[in-house]
């Protein structure tokens, strides 16, 4: 599901992070205000976005998303590029347990792999300048 080609990983040797989510609220808290999105929205499943810690570029203004299954990774992506007012000299990367996700991959195959344990995929992103 993750990778570029052939279904292989692409490894990133990024630090282990932590989400600031996850540090600002209990586990308790985070579990049950992810079941109660799963229940409301049950065509939705609720992912937490961040920026890289190390990345120079603004924070994004909303970090919770609730993600329609049917979507793919590509898709998602362009919201986050619309949300972040990117040029389309700045390329976004994202990144799901330290790994890039294949852009084909829908939603809910990454949300059953790797959801955390509270109900939330975290997922981080970079941008990198292409032509500059």
């Amino acid at each position: 599901m993750f990778g570029s080609l052939g279904g292989y990983f692409i490894e990133q040797k990024l630090k282990s992070t932590c989400s600031k989510f996850e540090e600002d609220h209990t586990f308790e808290y985070r579990l049950r205000e992810s079941t109660l999105i799963k229940e409301k929205f049950p065509d939705r499943l609720p992912f937490i976005v961040e920026r890289r810690p190390g990345t120079n570029y603004e924070e994004i203004s909303k970090n919770k998303y609730l993600v329609p299954t049917e979507l793919t990774i590509a898709k998602f992506i362009y919201t986050l590029r619309k949300r972040l007012r990117l040029t389309p000299e700045q390329a976004l990367y994202v990144y799901i347990n330290n790994q890039l996700p294949s852009n084909s991959s829908l939603i809910v195959d990454i949300y059953n792999e790797y959801k955390n344990e509270d109900g939330f995929v975290y997922m981080f992103y970079a941008m990198e300048n292409t032509f500059g």
